[in-house]
């Protein structure tokens, strides 16, 4: 609800108590509440719909790479593509939905559409940090995204990913004696991606690690290891948390091999990639010393 619907309520009970008019302005007053309701009632059904779609778009991309009959991987293609185009239609703000769109048509071999939604990523990833340059996140995020998913290889973009891995780890350091203990698990493992950016590995393990074990420690030993990786789910991933992304690490980078077939190069980028559209990712620790909410 709106934070101006409870003044309403109030000027409503002195309207009533000293205006004769009160009558006629209550009834007009308590249609404008309604009609705040109604309104922050329709963007939650839409927000939940447009994550339903992005759901959907992931869901049926990870479900093509993993299918081996060209027929069945089309048809998933196409419903990703359909699930994704709705979602960017409500929400166009979504670096995410753009980023995701981009790997769908790359996978799908629709270059020209893949580069398209994948500049209008780069402007939103870039967006956030130059709106709060001191978010942890956004610098990880914009690291990840130039480094990631630079298609072409891009010197220039290249550069960006280790200048802003630089200051994603600068940041980490520099607040370190802010950040809540609930939240330190989390904080490592931004220190793992950045220094995977970097192509530091060791580093990003042993970071990972250490988030994992704090998370183990919290959740008393959840039964994480019963995941089959093949068949993902948002749930799963918001669920186990940095000992997913342990898990999920020692199972492909330091295999050398992704879930699906790709380049052992392209390895890390995957594992980044598959990181970046986890929406879960930051869903608590964006209100917190990032500047980014009330």
């Amino acid at each position: 609800m709106k934070k101006w619907i409870l003044p309403l309520f109030l000027c409503i009970t002195f309207l009533q108590a000293n205006d004769v008019n009160a009558g006629n302005r209550t009834k007009e007053l308590a249609g404008e509440i309604n009609a705040a309701i109604s309104t922050e009632q329709n963007t939650l059904v839409a927000d939940n719909e447009a994550y339903q779609n992005f759901n959907d778009a992931c869901t049926a991309y990870e479900a093509a790479q993993l299918e081996t009959d060209v027929g069945k991987r089309s048809q998933l293609y196409a419903a990703a593509i359909k699930a994704i185009a709705k979602n960017i239609s409500s929400n166009s703000a979504d670096g995410e939905s753009f980023l995701l769109a981009s790997r769908i048509y790359r996978a799908k071999g629709g270059l020209s559409y893949a580069r398209k939604y994948l500049k209008s990523a780069d402007k939103i990833f870039y967006a956030r940090v130059t709106s709060n340059p001191q978010s942890i996140i956004a610098n990880l995020d914009y690291a990840v995204f130039c480094f990631a998913a630079n298609m072409d290889n891009n010197h220039e973009q290249n550069k960006k990913a280790q200048l802003y891995a630089e200051k994603t780890l600068k940041l980490i350091e520099t607040n370190n004696s802010l950040i809540n203990e609930e939240l330190a698990d989390n904080y490592l493992r931004y220190k793992a991606l950045a220094n995977l950016v970097k192509g530091d590995i060791k580093n990003c393990e042993k970071f990972l690690e250490e988030a994992a074990e704090m998370d183990k420690r919290d959740q008393n030993g959840f039964g994480v290891n019963e995941i089959v990786y093949s068949n993902f789910s948002f749930e799963k991933r918001h669920l186990t948390g940095n000992i997913f992304y342990d898990l999920l690490f020692k199972d492909t980078v330091l295999q050398q091999k992704w879930i699906w077939p790709v380049a052992v190069k392209n390895v890390d980028k995957e594992f980044l990639l598959y990181y970046l559209t986890d929406l879960s990712r930051n869903s608590y620790e964006n209100n917190y010393i990032e500047g980014q909410g009330e």
